[in-house]
């Protein structure tokens, strides 16, 4: 989550830094400032430290990040709410990899868990991903004001059909290189990690849906339009709800394992006849 929460910050660097030239320069976004720097460090850092196995410094870390958001983009949410509303699934994201690395665990080492092979793809499709899509970026057709004519996909751009394929298919392959390691861990671990990130991608739906309608008519209107009580009860409530129902189910699922595992047992033990 951490290494997730700092490609993003890069991403987010590179575009600042990597700036359309067809766009005048009223349009163009500043260079990152300190804070955008000391983003991408201090995810960098949680990343780094969670590793390494020191899950203290790791959290001190991560609810530092918390609380920078609370800070600095929060108080947004009266007259910059569309801002507030496209970063609070990494806000939400951050608040899961903080209260997980809380958690009481023994300290140890990633590549002691993972192995090295799978640290390394857990890293490396994070990163992958970002320079894809920075590259995406500044070869599309609309980045330095080329032709108009170019496929569109979630964002993504390019001037034929097989060369947003090939951008898909490597996308598909950074996912894949994150998720093949964590397939590979004890189902254990693998159903408390979803469980983790239900609430996240839950927010991102209702988002990406409930309030698609919203987004567009607030680019569209030119100015902010404020969400309505309604709208920001769903905000709030969705990731916390999702988080609970996910643990009951886990709960139930993992007794009813344990109650059919002694009931077995029992059998082995019953004499026969």
């Amino acid at each position: 989550m951490a290494l997730v929460l700092a490609a993003t910050a890069g991403k987010n660097v590179l575009d600042q830094l990597l700036v359309d030239p067809a766009l005048p320069p009223q349009f163009r976004s500043p260079a990152p400032d300190p804070v955008d720097w000391l983003r991408l460090a201090g995810w960098a850092a949680v990343a780094l430290a969670a590793v390494v196995g020191l899950r203290r410094v790791a959290a001190i870390v991560a609810w530092a990040g918390v609380a920078g958001w609370l800070a600095l983009v929060g108080p947004g949410a009266t007259d910059q709410p569309g801002y507030v509303v496209d970063t609070l699934s990494q806000f939400a994201l951050a608040v899961v990899a903080a209260g997980a690395l809380t958690v009481a665990a023994p300290p140890r080492q990633a590549v002691r868990v993972l192995g090295a092979r799978r640290l390394a793809a857990l890293v490396a499709g994070p990163v992958a991903a970002v320079g894809l899509l920075e590259l995406n970026r500044v070869t599309s057709p609309l980045f330095g004001g080329g032709a108009v004519s170019y496929q569109s996909f979630y964002g993504l751009s390019a001037r034929s059909e097989p060369v947003m394929d090939l951008y898909l298919a490597g996308l598909a392959a950074a996912g894949l290189a994150v998720c093949v390691p964590v397939m590979r861990l004890p189902p254990a671990v693998r159903r408390r990690i979803v469980v983790l990130l239900a609430p996240v991608a839950a927010l991102a739906l209702v988002i990406d849906t409930a309030l698609a309608g919203w987004a567009t008519s607030t680019v569209h209107m030119g100015h902010a339009i404020p969400l309505v009580g309604a709208q920001w009860a769903m905000l709030v409530l969705v990731p916390p709800v999702t988080f609970l129902a996910g643990v009951l189910l886990v709960r139930r699922h993992e007794e009813t394992r344990r109650m059919v595992a002694l009931g077995r047992a029992v059998d082995r033990e019953r004499p026969a006849g």
